[in-house]
């Protein structure tokens, strides 16, 4: 008689949950069995797992049900055997460790005393670079019912080798009851009808097939789009990053590794979490606030990049002020027709304006002055530092004309001339002479030109604040 695993659960103190899974909506991936029979030879075991596999599968309902249990105990509980010894069910029950043989064997055994029939599918598969492996890999179809049946790799949803240390997966559905347009883009077997498309894919499609990293499942993508854009050599997708999984889904963005500066994109997402995000290229960071909501927790925005470097969507860790990418874009070289668009819509985010002091948009704006007002006031003076506003001037006037260099000449004469919007009384300041002889235009508008002397010279309102009146800068040159 076959030894029983009693002592080894308790030896290993079985811990095992399947609320999660059973939690998730089945999705209907299931499929007709290939007519060829499967003749991969399986070790003889020689422990009876009868009453593990009804422990495992305690409470499931069909077939189904079964094999999510079984697949889930295996991703939580049995490490990749980064050693390479361990192909074979028993070792791995015991050593709670193997390779995918020993993964794919000990589900099979498990399935089999639950009455579950399952087939065992050699082939080759992937590595994360795109690159065939060396070694062959294995993988399983298992039977929902008599005709029908879905694809899995509990190798694959338990987790990965990186730098020869085994790293469990956060999400194991990832791998459970796998479409086959996304099963063939890194696992293509020695059966092709294992392959269970209308068109099977030969060797050499596969090999020149790109990888497709398995966190765009996570985010979203439907794998089956996926297929056709690697198919087809029209796969062109930004780097994505582990660490927000179940956090996001992407429901619309660019496909594509790079972006444009001076083109809008749109970027609609759903978040899962409550995790703050934002979009950001360089310093120009748009967090949820500027964002459109949607409802159901959508979130869009159309976003320019402005600048060489990168474009990201990012999630802030909690607790603390550091971010994870979820996706990144590079900015491709910068032609004069994206620096031509990026002036229609951005006219202060172009390099020859970056390194002008006292270029604070918003303050401008305050003020009656645009973006490409500014610009133009730039070029064609030559401008390196614009006049200082002051943050607290709250729309009190809008200029009209006004020396727009924060570096004025003594001796030479200067016209201001503005629309006051609050406050009766101005006055320009220099040097402690105060000048108030405004004219008054028939417009409303307050007009003066004075030749000033060196030193500071600002541009002053008088305000009552209560009983007492105060005088607020507004603007500030400097006069050599």
């Amino acid at each position: 008689m076959k030894k029983n695993l009693a002592f080894l659960i308790v030896m290993a103190g079985l811990c095992f949950c399947v609320s999660q899974s059973f939690a998730q909506a089945r999705r209907d991936f299931s499929f007709q069995p290939p007519i060829s029979e499967n003749g991969v030879i399986i070790h003889k075991t020689k422990y009876d797992f009868s009453n593990f596999a009804k422990k495992i599968t305690e409470g499931s309902n069909g077939n189904y049900e079964k094999i999510k249990a079984i697949y889930q105990w295996l991703c939580e509980n049995i490490d990749y055997d980064t050693s390479y010894n361990i192909y074979d069910a028993d070792q791995c029950i015991e050593k709670r460790r193997g390779v995918c043989q020993a993964y794919c064997e000990l589900f099979y055994h498990l399935a089999k005393a639950v009455d579950v029939q399952v087939d065992i599918i050699t082939g080759s598969s992937k590595d994360r670079y795109g690159k065939i492996a060396k070694i062959g890999h294995v993988w399983l179809y298992a039977y929902t019912d008599s005709k029908h049946g879905i694809l899995l790799d509990p190798t694959w949803g338990a987790g990965s080798t990186i730098n020869g240390k085994f790293v469990r997966n956060k999400n194991c559905w990832l791998w459970f009851n796998v479409t086959p347009e996304w099963m063939i883009l890194s696992h293509y077997p020695d059966d092709e009808s294992y392959q269970f498309l209308s068109k099977p894919v030969s060797r050499k499609e596969f090999r020149l097939m790109p990888r497709v990293n398995a966190l765009w499942l996570d985010l979203g993508l439907d794998s089956r789009e996926l297929y056709q854009m690697a198919r087809t050599q029209n796969l062109a997708l930004p780097q994505v990053f582990s660490g927000c999984e179940g956090d996001i889904e992407l429901i619309d963005f660019p496909h594509s590794k790079t972006l444009r500066i001076g083109k809008f994109y749109n970027f609609r997402i759903k978040m899962k979490s409550g995790r703050v995000f934002s979009i950001w290229n360089n310093k120009n960071i748009s967090r949820a606030a500027a964002w459109k909501k949607e409802g159901d927790n959508v979130y869009s925005i159309a976003f320019m990049p402005k600048e060489p470097g990168e474009v990201a969507i990012s999630l802030q860790v909690e607790g603390r002020n550091s971010w994870n990418n979820v996706v990144k874009y590079d900015i491709e070289q910068p032609t004069e027709a994206d620096w031509k668009n990026l002036e229609e819509y951005y006219p202060l985010s172009l390099p020859e304006v970056k390194e002008v002091k006292n270029l604070n948009e918003e303050n401008w704006r305050n003020v009656g002055v645009n973006g490409h007002q500014l610009l133009k006031y730039i070029r064609e003076g030559g401008i390196k530092e614009l006049p200082f506003i002051y943050s607290h001037i709250e729309e009190r006037f809008s200029i009209i004309s006004f020396p727009m260099n924060k570096h004025l000449s003594a001796g030479q004469s200067y016209t201001f001339h503005f629309r006051p919007l609050h406050g009766e009384n101005w006055f320009l300041i220099n040097n402690n002479q105060w000048y108030k002889e405004w004219q008054r235009l028939s417009d409303g508008t307050l007009s003066m030109t004075i030749t000033p002397t060196a030193g500071p010279l600002s541009l002053v309102v008088e305000m009552e604040k209560g009983d007492n009146t105060e005088y607020f800068p507004c603007m500030k040159y400097e006069v050599q």
